[in-house]
């Protein structure tokens, strides 16, 4: 059954032939005067005459108290045109009532409305959960309509471990892909990846079935080698059918891409045997792929493959003259903290790249970790000329020309980043400290004072 939005379901009613618009008291149909005021309401909300709409909605409920129809339509007006919280808290309170009442259930079109709109409150929800679970209770078929209705509800609640077991339920009684569909998604957003998958094993027919991508990605989280390293085969033949290469040269990249994404799946489950393997084949598509080298030499080469890859790299940066390939490669070891390589790299790239202002305030930072204080003020000084505005710069060139007894010089420039909006607390802490080297015991006390008050 697939439920319709509000207005079908009045609409239907109006029509007199919707089954669960049936009343509460055993009466095949509303009646007549309740269906009239009904659908003169319809007729006005088409108008869009809403006072008319609703004057119609309020005689229809107080007049036949009895009836669901117009409750349903309140709160589908409401869902439109929001009305007071006083009065929609007492359509509220009689729907409470109509779910409390056991000799007359609710149909499950309701329930679903309630269920589904945003505005329905926490206790009304909780008594809609108490009234559907009495009527799926376990140990027998259960209205799948219901159920559908209680894994929305238990999905909203928050208790999604119970709206897998009702969905399970419900698949078990139907057999339907949608339940399955739902049950399989519903497992994923919970990374229950042994649940998903097989889940994803019941599915069949083009509707429902697992895209090969994610069935792979599914296969390597649940932790199952051989089926991951099947699923790659597949994927790879299905790229290209007709290649006589063990993989496709066709699309290689994104199937690459997936491959180390089931890689670190595997590594995750500790699967490290089938992860290196799902490595190895990723490597076979893109031999050139720096991730899939560094996986497999730093998770499973020996320590002198490691080192002489060391050696080889560090040669290769040894012999290299590109000023912007050493300024990116030192930026990278910097932003990984190898500031040692990175000033090296940064040192030679520099001057190549004389007004490039993030090649000087690189080197500043890398200097500045190591405490390379000759290096850190003369690259903060390039740095600050470049662009006078960034106040970072003066003030690191401000530390470095204290740490170099240059307090005469440094106090310009740190009284210049506090002008440009440098935390002030650290900016008067190292004002203070050039003061007392200097001796002037009275510009020291004020900067301790401004530092101790936080700036």
């Amino acid at each position: 059954m697939t439920l319709q939005p509000a207005h079908l379901v009045v609409i239907a009613l109006l029509s007199l032939g919707a089954d669960f618009a049936a009343p509460a008291r055993g009466t095949s149909l509303p009646p007549p005067k309740c269906v009239e005021l009904l659908r003169g309401a319809r007729i006005a909300q088409m108008r869009g005459d809403r006072a008319v709409e609703l004057e119609k909605l309020r005689l229809a409920a107080e007049s036949f108290p009895a009836e669901l129809a117009p409750l349903y339509a309140l709160l589908d007006y409401h869902r439109r045109h929001p009305l007071s919280d006083a009065e929609h808290h007492g359509i509220l309170e009689l729907v409470s009532q109509r779910l409390e009442d056991r000799e007359h259930p609710l149909p499950a079109a309701f329930l679903d409305f309630l269920v589904s709109d945003p505005e329905t409150d926490p206790a009304t929800l909780g008594l809609t959960l108490d009234h559907l679970a009495e009527r799926t209770a376990a140990g027998e078929p259960a209205d799948p309509d219901l159920l559908a209705v209680r894994a929305s509800l238990e999905e909203r609640l928050g208790r999604a471990a119970e709206a897998t077991q009702t969905l399970e339920r419900l698949w078990q009684q139907t057999e339907r892909g949608d339940v399955l569909w739902r049950l399989f998604m519903l497992h994923l957003r919970l990374e229950h990846w042994p649940e998903a998958l097989r889940c994803a094993d019941r599915m069949s027919g083009d509707d429902w079935r697992v895209p090969p991508g994610m069935l792979l990605d599914l296969v390597s989280k649940a932790g199952e080698v051989e089926r991951t390293l099947e699923q790659v085969e597949k994927m790879a033949r299905a790229a290209d059918p007709t290649s006589p290469l063990p993989y496709s040269q066709v699309d290689s990249s994104s199937l690459a891409e997936a491959l180390k994404r089931a890689a670190w799946n595997l590594r995750d489950r500790e699967q490290d045997e089938g992860a290196e393997k799902v490595f190895r084949r990723a490597l076979a598509l893109q031999p050139q792929d720096a991730e899939i080298h560094g996986a497999l030499l730093y998770l499973y080469g020996s320590e002198q493959e490691r080192q002489e890859h060391a050696e080889a790299v560090a040669d290769t940066w040894a012999k290299e003259t590109d000023s912007r390939k050493l300024f990116d490669e030192g930026t990278r070891r910097l932003t990984t903290g190898d500031a040692a390589a990175a000033v090296d790299l940064l040192r030679r790239a520099a001057p190549g790249l004389s007004d490039l202002e993030a090649a000087w305030y690189n080197l500043g930072m890398a200097a500045y970790r190591l405490e390379d204080w000759d290096t850190t003020a003369s690259a903060f000084d390039r740095a600050a000329q470049l662009n006078p505005t960034r106040g970072q710069s003066h003030f690191f060139l401000g530390i470095a020309l204290g740490h170099l007894d240059r307090c005469a010089e440094a106090i310009p420039a740190l009284q210049h980043a506090l002008e440009l909006g440098h935390e002030a607390k650290l900016v008067h802490y190292y004002l203070y400290d050039c003061y007392k080297k200097l001796g002037d015991l009275a510009g020291a006390k004020v900067e301790y004072e401004r530092y101790k008050a936080g700036g």
